[in-house]
């Protein structure tokens, strides 16, 4: 018959590799047992089973939210290879954990069921929740909802619902591994529940690889240096005793090395980094590579710009790189800096695309009739803080039938985005995009610029007014070239555009662009070509 000692033993000892798991990754926050019984008092911890002997086991385990009773994480069992004993007295052993099922749907404010449930143990602290969507005012006369795409509510009405519904959810498998002290942690036959954008964004698997410990880390770049078929790929021994960073007031006391690898059917992110008693600090920035498909145009680029959203193919190998910098390469961080890479991509010429044709009047040139047209992107950067805030850093587009050759309308985008997904973006046109119109002699440095509001799904831009000012500007422009005398009080592009305009007073871009190198041999070609005709 079991007796209290083994029981509280085995219960520690099997919640161990999850609570290890949940401490590690909300690095700053201790996953204390404090935490633990205060879940198990409220009754969101529920067990079916434990046993002791002749091995551990624990079956049935799930954690629900205090107030709807929703699941938010389960485990069919939890189960050991060997005696608790050979355990307790430093013996290596093997956990199973069977079917794990992590929940990361979002309820009406859009917060995860999972962090609303850390947050009643105490595990993290959540923000101000976010406005709700229904909430949102109705657009403005003028205003084009220029979002697209299935499931997107209508304007005024809520944009997620109480509880997710089946449609909404996508259930990608989770198998891994952890390794730790003695302790070798299987997953198998996990899911994660995901709401269907993110869902999509991560695809039908996903496989993980933790390695806690220096000497974890050393016997996986053992088997990896003693299996690789030549010479190449050595290991880098970052995570030696050597090496391990100072301790300072941010980090508080350097503990051990932790390594996190994720895989699955579209991404790919490597984590390295060392354990504190604060957090993590982190051996270099995280790297996220993701293979394009047009869910993750909607998921992430929609968040930076709507004409990104329209992306239906990547040009370049197919993936997007991301670095996630922290500040001081520590977490947690009040702000961490996201740098994406020159993209190539093709748009579809629906939405905001097609509006801007329409603005410029480029349906003369043939561009109007093309179902798709090409993108090129300068590097982009933002700023993510911890309250949720992301504030976007100028970043320039090249738009057109040849953007691949560096020849198009350049478009540039700036502002932030608020939590819940709120928009406070800008789009701009640079004095470079408005020469085709007569707005010749404009400064270099001008930029038209046009608001952008609403949400990510739903973004509202102003074409009505856009145009009705951009008008007004040609006009007046063209009034003080053909009334000299009038140049002076008209020809003032800055003041013509007014600064009442919203966004008025650009960032400067972040030059040289990726397609300078490209448009420089086009333009020697053009001049060679007229050389030539000249010479003839």
């Amino acid at each position: 018959m079991i007796n209290y000692f083994e029981l509280l033993a085995v219960v520690l000892l099997l919640c161990a590799a999850p609570l290890a798991f949940v401490n590690w990754l909300l690095g700053g926050y201790t996953a204390s047992l404090a935490g633990c019984y205060k879940l198990w008092r409220q009754g969101s911890i529920k067990c079916k089973s434990v046993r002791a002997r002749p091995t551990p086991e624990l079956s049935g385990l799930r954690v629900e939210q205090r107030k709807s009773c929703f699941t938010v994480f389960s485990i069919s069992a939890i189960a050991a290879d060997s005696s608790l004993w050979r355990i307790l007295t430093g013996r290596r052993f093997e956990l199973v954990v069977q079917e794990p099922v992590l929940d990361w749907t979002t309820d009406r404010n859009g917060a995860s069921h999972t962090a609303n449930v850390l947050a009643d143990a105490g595990f993290i602290r959540l923000g101000k929740p976010a406005p709700k969507a229904g909430a949102a005012e109705a657009a403005p006369e003028g205003w084009e909802d220029v979002s697209a795409g299935e499931g997107v509510a209508s304007a005024g009405g809520p944009l997620m619902p109480v509880e997710p519904r089946e449609e909404d959810v996508l259930r990608p498998r989770l198998d891994g591994e952890l390794r730790a002290l003695t302790a070798h942690v299987l997953c198998r036959g996990g899911h994660l529940q995901l709401p269907r954008d993110l869902g999509m964004v991560v695809g039908e698997q996903l496989t993980f690889k933790a390695l806690v410990g220096t000497a974890s880390l050393e016997a996986d770049a053992k088997a990896s240096a003693d299996t690789a078929a030549n010479g190449e790929g050595e290991q880098e021994d970052w995570f030696a005793a050597s090496r391990r960073p100072t301790p300072t007031e941010a980090t508080g006391r350097v503990l051990y090395p932790v390594a996190l690898a994720v895989h699955s059917e579209h991404l790919a992110m490597e984590l390295l980094g060392w354990r504190t008693a604060a957090g993590m600090r982190l051996h270099r920035p995280l790297l996220l590579s993701m293979q394009f498909t047009p869910a993750l145009a909607h998921y992430l680029f929609a968040r930076l710009s709507p004409v990104l959203g329209a992306a239906v193919a990547f040009e370049g190998g197919g993936e997007v790189e991301v670095r996630l910098t922290p500040a001081g390469l520590v977490l947690p961080a009040e702000t961490t800096t996201v740098r994406l890479e020159p993209m190539r991509l093709a748009l579809a010429s629906r939405g905001p695309v097609q509006s801007l044709i329409r603005l410029l009047k480029l349906g003369d040139k043939g561009v109007a009739e093309a179902p798709r047209l090409e993108a090129w992107t300068s590097a982009i950067t933002a700023d993510a803080h911890r309250s949720g805030l992301l504030v976007t850093h100028r970043w320039d587009l090249l738009l057109g039938p040849s953007a691949r050759s560096g020849r198009g309308m350049r478009l540039a985008f700036w502002g932030q985005v608020l939590p819940g997904e709120v928009l406070e973006l800008t789009l701009g046109l640079p004095a470079a995009t408005l020469t085709p119109l007569g707005l010749s002699g404009l400064p270099p440095d001008y930029v038209f610029a046009i608001p952008v509001r609403g949400t990510s799904r739903q973004p509202r831009i102003d074409w009505v007014m856009a145009g009705a000012q951009l008008t007004e500007l040609v006009v007046k422009h063209r009034v003080g070239q053909d009334l000299p005398f009038l140049r002076g009080l008209l020809n003032r592009p800055r003041k013509a555009s007014g600064s009442d305009l919203p966004g008025a007073g650009a960032p400067p871009p972040l030059e040289p662009f990726p397609w300078d190198a490209a448009a420089a041999p086009a333009d020697s070609q053009a001049q060679a070509s007229d050389s030539k005709v000249d010479a003839s």
